[in-house]
């Protein structure tokens, strides 16, 4: 167990001195860039004594590779700490605030903005995306409750957004924070579901082939029944089946009034009740009710 976590520190230990070196290039080329804006200005103004000059550059640049030497060591102490101890747990965290007091006494470096900024976002939480089904739009409430009152903002019907907490309610209810605004919505009440939460879009068009009409209405709007491509293959499969068909049957229709049996036996005294199965009596009056049979 400890080689693992000894390995994984190995690999951050690795990131950690990327990045450092990624920083410390891009401070050479802050560095490169403030020699060029030197340059350009003594060539369009007022030279200025040269030890003057040369004093106050050897002083930001002293100050520069501080700060970045400073921010350096935070991040190597941090790393070294974890694989000397070996338990992530009781090592010491890299605080915010002190990457905060380098940036207070340093303000002019501007590559320890990225550190601070990785800081924060390092244990943000990832948003979850979810839809509006609910026809009319939704009230954006600004608090976690069902009672229409605070209301900030409307969610458009169909519409996608992001979602920064779920926190779970009464009846199966979900309270949804939203992750660009400070307002809430929720997924269902006793009138019904307001949102669900959104699949990859493959998951999603399977559940619509596979799902009847009144389902996917429901939960997708009209039209998601017939726009499915695979029943309109099928229907138009049967539609061919079934003009195939009817042609043969009319085929085998026509053949059989046609045959010489049948014409001749329509053509005989007796009309329609010659032959054992049929009795002479009925065939009369039926005759009488049917002239044209």
């Amino acid at each position: 167990m400890q080689g693992e976590v000894v390995v994984d520190l190995q690999k951050k230990l690795t990131m950690q001195s990327e990045r450092i070196e990624a920083l410390e290039a891009e401070l050479q080329e802050l560095k490169d860039f403030m020699a060029a804006m030197e340059t350009q200005t003594e060539a369009a103004c007022t030279p200025v004594d040269q030890a003057e000059a040369e004093d106050g550059s050897e002083a930001e640049a002293s100050r520069d590779d501080e700060a970045a030497s400073a921010v350096a060591r935070l991040l190597l102490q941090h790393v070294y700490l974890q694989v000397d101890t070996c338990q992530c747990e009781s090592s010491p965290e890299l605080k915010l605030e002190q990457v905060q007091e380098v940036l207070e006494t340093h303000p002019e470096v501007k590559v320890a903005e990225q550190v601070q900024e990785v800081l924060e976002t390092h244990d943000r939480p990832q948003p979850t995306r979810w839809k509006c089904l609910w026809r009319s739009g939704m009230d954006i409430r600004s608090h976690p409750q069902v009672q229409r009152s605070g209301i900030i903002g409307l969610l458009k019907y169909g519409q996608i957004f992001d979602v920064l907490e779920e926190r779970p309610g009464r009846e199966g209810t979900v309270f949804l924070k939203l992750w660009d605004g400070p307002g809430w919505v929720f997924s269902q009440s006793r009138c019904g579901t307001f949102c669900i939460k959104v699949v990859d879009e493959a998951s999603t068009d399977a559940w619509k082939d596979w799902q009847g009409p009144s389902l996917a209405e429901k939960y997708e709007g009209q039209g998601a029944w017939n726009t499915s491509s695979s029943w309109r293959s099928q229907d138009e499969n049967d539609q061919d089946w079934s003009k195939a068909a009817w042609a043969e049957h009319q085929h085998e229709e026509a053949s059989w009034s046609h045959s010489s049996a049948w014409a001749s036996w329509r053509r005989s005294g007796e009309g329609r009740c010659q032959g054992t199965w049929c009795d002479k009596r009925w065939g009369d009056s039926q005759e009488a009710r049917y002239p044209s049979w």
